[in-house]
């Protein structure tokens, strides 16, 4: 990939400008606008822990102490408007308590300017009498009366919202709302309907009533369906959903405010074809239209897998246990997960109206994408707009599960699990101490546990004199070794790397066991041995032999016949067309069943990402749990430099046998990863065990004689 690097020049600097300033990779405008909302959460607890303090002093002997901790959230919040539910909880009970310690301590004065400024703010205020003594509750009650009147207001047609003093008080016909005598502005709105405003006065211990009709300026439109719950939008705004009946057919939903002129509704719900309605409003009045009703539309999934699971819809209900046979799903776009002891299956579906959909699940890793930071002031829309472009991108990944999210909350899931975006940084894997990578593996762990994934992506964006830099740092438990991709120009780039995501990764390739050589003069590759376990040898292949067709198609080269061999799955037949070394001998038709041979990971190539197979391989190891699965593992953690990790997992790769891919082969690369690692005698002891096994090999069960490897790493190890 010519664009894309790895650990480059240009990503040390990126990295260096990542040093200077992104400890949080929050932007100063982001923290701006956030910086509010944190500082009111900050007061609010706060105050929630003094009125805490302030609740117990006032249940203790010390009752008085609790007065000043009571006025400091009182005078936090009686000048305030717009209170929230949470600020006015405090606020009254804060009043209420200091005003029954007033009376507790003989302040008749105080209590009763707390008792006025708490009705004030809520008419309706209860005091449990049965906390309070008699004689504070008739207080209460008797300062109510002589400050509360009552509150009638009703309007034709029914339905307007009511307002006193710029506050919602109710919806009419409003019957007895409580109210502070004194002067008010009245205000009643409903919409299609001129706006009443009228100057109040209610007097104490009476009723004021008001009655107003309501001039129409816009038209109305009652609507029934079948079923009830339909959603209907009107101009492609929701105006609401129609409520429940008695029978199929809803209660009618109102709309009001419509004007004249041409009208598009769409009436829509979950398991129901939608539809759509055009209304032409002439003139301004009560609209009634016919009953709509809405057709099921629904579709038929089957799952079928290898191994136990149970299928998801939409992350939160079950669908029940695999295999799983036309299941009733509504039309419409669908996200099925098919959870496995080990690993998931996900996939998005967009099922239309008596579809049969039919999935073949299988455990796949799962990347989780954490979206893409900046430290640069300016780039924070641009990172959005390219956090966007990758994330939907990622998403269309069909050998892995994706989970995408935006930065916010990338940034908030890596600190719940202790890591931060610089612990992405990649100059200062290889080079960061043991502690400081431990630590990194412990929170990576922590993250991918909580979010069922294998591996994680972090982007970053910077910009240099003339152009954006964007990497995509890759990341899979149990390496401490980040994989930066630099991307430029992305929108190629980011084709590449979903070629290299989208690539599966086998551990095994479909096997005969012989290898050929190709020779000037001969139609075909020639078998230059066997191997006595194979299936070649059990068809009676020999050395010499010359292969010219496989599978009905000529083959001309060993590539050639390695192709068509690909072509086949282990477990299936594959027929060769050979020749004899003898003159003149006659091309005869030979039936070769085809196995499985171990194949090791590639050591090179621009197209790799080593992340991806790691992650394919953990969900290996959690699966199946086999002695392969950890050899290979071991030897990608190799590849990219996690050395420690490698080490710990071929300890644990156990795969018997004598030839092939085999425990010499693990012997031969634990002596490898000990001699990198500065262990020259434990390394001489491993390569030493390897030459125990005469047959095994590299590479694949046709590979390099792991003997001649070992023999030539001893010779380098020196006495």
């Amino acid at each position: 990939m010519s664009s894309m690097i790895h650990n480059t020049a240009l990503s040390r600097a990126f990295t260096l400008l990542l040093l200077g300033g992104l400890l949080s990779l929050t932007t100063f405008i982001s923290t701006q606008r956030r910086l509010h909302a944190q500082e009111g959460a900050l007061e609010m607890a706060s105050l929630q822990s003094i009125y805490t303090q302030a609740k117990e002093l006032f249940e203790s002997p010390n009752q008085p102490a609790s007065i000043p901790e009571f006025k400091k959230i009182i005078d936090a919040f009686s000048d305030r408007s717009g209170r929230t539910p949470e600020e006015s909880f405090l606020l009254k009970k804060s009043l209420e308590y200091r005003a029954r310690a007033y009376f507790n301590g003989g302040d008749d004065t105080s209590c009763a300017a707390d008792l006025r400024a708490l009705i004030s703010i809520d008419p309706a205020y209860p005091i449990n009498r049965e906390e309070v003594s008699q004689k504070f509750f008739n207080q209460f009650d008797t300062l109510r009366n002589g400050l509360i009147g009552t509150l009638r207001v009703m309007s034709t047609p029914p339905g307007a919202t009511v307002s006193l003093d710029g506050v919602p008080i109710g919806t009419t016909d409003l019957i007895d709302q409580p109210a502070v005598a004194g002067s008010h502005k009245l205000r009643v709105e409903r919409k299609g309907f001129e706006v009443v405003n009228e100057d109040i006065d209610i007097q104490a211990k009476q009723t004021l009533t008001r009655a107003y009709p309501l001039s129409r300026t816009a038209a109305s439109l009652s609507v029934t369906t079948i079923p009830s719950g339909v959603e209907i939008f009107l101009d492609g705004q929701s105006a609401g959903k129609t409520p429940e009946g008695e029978s199929e057919i809803s209660r009618p939903l109102v709309i009001d405010g419509l004007g004249l002129g041409r009208h598009i509704l769409d009436f829509k719900k979950s398991c129901y074809e939608g539809t759509t309605r055009a209304l032409a409003i002439e003139s301004i009045r009560d609209l009634e239209i016919t009953t709509v009703k809405l057709e099921p539309s629904t579709a038929a999934l089957t799952i079928s897998s290898s191994i136990p699971g149970e299928a998801m819809i939409d992350g939160s209900t079950s669908l029940g246990k695999l295999p799983l046979t036309d299941a009733k799903v509504c039309s419409g776009q669908h996200t099925i997960d098919v959870i496995f002891a080990a690993g998931k299956y996900s996939q998005v579906i967009s099922p239309r109206k008596d579809d049969h959909i039919t999935l073949v699940a299988e455990p796949r890793p799962t990347l989780v994408f954490l979206g893409i930071a900046t430290s640069e002031q300016g780039l924070e829309q641009r990172a959005h707009d390219r956090e966007k472009e990758v994330g939907t991108a990622l998403c269309t990944v069909t050998t892995l599960n994706v989970v995408s999210y935006g930065y916010s909350e990338g940034l908030q899931l890596l600190r719940r699990a202790g890591l931060s975006p610089n612990s992405f940084i990649v100059i200062a894997d290889k080079s960061r101490p043991d502690e400081e990578k431990k630590a990194f593996v412990d929170g990576l762990t922590r993250l991918c546990t909580t979010l069922k994934a294998e591996a994680v992506c972090l982007g970053a964006l910077s910009k240099s004199r003339i152009q954006e830099d964007l990497f995509l740092n890759f990341a899979a438990p149990p390496s401490a070794i980040v994989e930066s991709v630099y991307m430029r120009p992305v929108d190629q780039d980011l084709e590449q790397v979903l070629a290299m995501l989208n690539r599966p990764f086998s551990k095994e390739r479909s096997w005969i066991g012989c290898r050929t050589v190709d020779i000037a003069g001969h139609a075909g590759p020639v078998i230059l041995s066997v191997t006595a376990e194979g299936p070649a040898a059990a068809s009676q292949l020999t050395i010499g032999q010359e292969i010219i067709e496989a599978g009905g198609a000529p083959v001309s080269t060993s590539v050639a016949l390695a192709h068509a061999l690909s072509e086949v799955k282990p477990g299936g037949r594959i027929v060769l067309r050979v020749r004899d070394w003898k003159k003149d001998a006659q091309p005869r038709l030979v039936e070769v069943s085809v196995a499985a041979s171990p194949v090791e990971i590639p050591t090179t190539g621009s197209d790799i990402l080593y992340t991806r197979i790691i992650a394919e391989l953990i969900l290996s190891v959690k699966t199946t749990g086999n002695g392969l699965a950890h050899f290979l593992l071991g030897e990608c953690l190799a590849r990219i430099g996690d050395l420690q990790s490698a080490y710990v997992m071929m300890q644990k790769a156990q795969l018997g046998g004598d030839w092939g891919i085999c425990d010499g082969t693990v012997s031969y690369y634990k002596g490898k990863i000990l001699q990198q690692l500065g262990y020259k005698k434990e390394a001489g002891d491993a390569f030493r065990q390897a030459l125990a096994f005469q047959r095994a090999t590299l590479y694949d069960n046709d590979g390099r004689p792991v003997t001649e490897a070992a023999q030539r790493a001893l010779r380098d190890l020196g006495p």
